[in-house]
């Protein structure tokens, strides 16, 4: 399957390209369906924020503001019904040892913590396997989050800073 795919008459580019290889040999998860709005209560979206509180309580931003900012900003991005995934994307990456999935397997629900799974940047992965793994998902509930996360980290990058 080393087919060359034609996009013009004087450009080609082979379909074991390094990307394109990477996504169609990962198997898609088989991930529980998120219900709609009306289905999810506000005692999940608020224990999510609750959690990210806990789980950031004693983290900064890089420009000293509590961490906790970035959560909310990234969560109030998204649509209600995935409202939840960006208060807790960071919070298995960044407080494992409290929250491990375990935890969160107690206190969310399956459609969530799959999800999260996804999310999360494990120790010692490399960060382009991190990416490939949530664009393999075919998920867009967390293609949006991690879009909202991306997005809300280069609003405010200092211009000329190592981030920049």
């Amino acid at each position: 399957m080393n087919t060359p795919v034609e996009l013009s008459d004087h450009f080609t580019i082979p379909m074991a390209a390094p990307v394109y290889a990477g996504l169609s040999q990962m198997e898609r998860p088989n991930l529980s369906l998120i219900p709609i709005d009306a289905y999810i209560p506000d005692s999940i979206i608020n224990k999510g924020l609750e959690v990210a509180k806990t789980a950031h309580r004693d983290q900064k931003r890089w420009g000293g503001q509590p961490y906790i900012m970035h959560p909310v900003a990234v969560a109030e991005s998204l649509p209600r019904r995935i409202k939840v995934l960006g208060y807790l994307h960071d919070v298995m990456e960044d407080n494992p040892k409290e929250f491990p999935l375990a935890a969160m397997q107690q206190l969310f629900p399956p459609w969530i913590t799959e999800r999260l799974v996804i999310l999360t940047k494990l120790p010692g992965q490399a960060y382009d396997d991190y990416v490939l793994g949530i664009l393999a998902s075919r998920d867009f509930a967390g293609w949006k989050t991690k879009l909202a996360d991306l997005r809300h980290n280069l609003s405010d990058i200092k211009p000329g800073s190592l981030r920049d």
